[in-house]
């Protein structure tokens, strides 16, 4: 009896390893060795599924390949910000625009600057006018001309003072004859306030010789 189940399960092996043989092949079985990973099928490997976050997604990368790299809008020119300054009464809108006037930094936006200094009545304004003028490279000539007017009689006192320090800024040539003639000025804080930036310009020249 244990023979003859022994011959069928024999014959049913033979059959089967015949079939196989004459048959469409089977995909390869991995052979699982232990500390070697499988190798897989190539179309059964999946690429790897990577977080999200930090990437860019392909419908913003799209709208970024269409946008030019110099598609940044042009900086407004100095007369389109002098006429900004004058049609826009908001005090934090206008120090916006001398600020945007100093970065310029051109022989025209000075001359804009001077042209708002003369019709701004706000002194708090003026005064960051004659600020911005620190950020501004040279041109002593033309920042001399502003500070002039800045540091006259008819100007509030503190607008004076500002005029003043800024043009300890200023080449000593073009300081110090504005700065002397207010030695005599009748406000005595004027006049020590002068004579200390007149001061501060001598020893600054003294020290570049």
């Amino acid at each position: 009896m244990n023979r003859s189940i022994f011959s069928l399960v024999l014959v049913a092996g033979l059959a089967a390893g015949v079939w196989t043989a004459c048959g469409k092949k089977d995909e390869p079985v991995p052979v699982v060795v232990p500390g070697r990973k499988v190798d897989q099928p190539k179309e059964a490997v999946k690429p790897p599924v990577t977080s999200a976050v930090g990437r860019t997604p392909k419908s913003e990368q799209a709208v970024e390949a269409m946008v030019p790299a110099d598609g940044a809008e042009p900086a407004p020119t100095p007369a389109e910000l002098e006429k900004s300054y004058l049609t826009n009464p908001d005090f934090t809108e206008r120090v916006q625009v001398i600020f945007q006037l100093s970065d310029l930094g051109s022989a025209e936006s000075l001359v804009v600057l001077g042209r708002v200094f003369h019709k701004e009545q706000d002194p708090d304004l003026r005064i960051q006018i004659l600020n911005s003028l620190f950020d501004i490279e040279g041109q002593d000539d033309k920042k001399a001309v502003l500070l002039a007017a800045g540091a006259a009689t008819n100007q509030p006192k503190e607008v004076r003072d500002a005029a003043i320090d800024a043009l300890g800024d200023l080449e000593a040539k073009r300081a110090l004859p504005i700065l002397q003639a207010m030695l005599d000025d009748a406000d005595e804080d004027i006049r020590e306030h002068a004579k200390d930036t007149i001061e501060q310009i001598q020893t600054q020249d003294a020290m570049q010789k």
